[in-house]
Formats: structure tokens, sequence, C-alpha cells
């Protein structure tokens, strides 16, 4: 994926997605978890939502990488 976005030096770009809402780069420090994340987006999951980074099912504890996409979907979505 090409990134027009660069992340300042001890900090990592993040690329949230949830079905039916537009996918959104946020900026987090390096080592940033899962929960983490979620937090300083905003972004409470509700009911079912399952999480996935980059296509792998995820823990609140799991830690993102500069560039990785975090899906928030449904069981039905998941497949």
């Amino acid at each position: 994926m090409i990134r027009s976005e660069t992340a300042a030096a001890g900090s990592i770009i993040v690329t949230i997605g949830r079905f039916g809402n537009p996918p959104v780069n946020v900026t987090v420090p390096e080592g940033a978890s899962v929960a983490q994340v979620l937090d300083m987006a905003g972004i409470v999951p509700e009911g079912r939502e399952e999480l996935f980074v980059e296509g792998e099912k995820a823990t609140d504890a799991d830690v993102l990488e500069n560039g990785d996409i975090l899906s928030i979907v449904t069981p039905k979505q998941a497949g």
C-alpha cells in the first residue's frame, strides 16, 4: 500500500477500517498496542466485533507496526 503520510520520529501510522466507515489513518507512538490505538482513535468495539491486524485475528495486547491495517469486523463479515 502506498502511503502519502510519513510518521514523525517515535511514531507510527496505523490504518483503522470498520465496516460502513471510511478507513482512518491514526498516528500513534511506536510500540502502541491494539487497545491503545483504539483508545487514541476514540473507537470502542461494539457487541461481537472482532479485531484483525493485517488479516490475522488480534488481541488488545498485540503491538502494531508502522503501516499495519487494523480491521474491526462482525463475525459474519470475518467469515
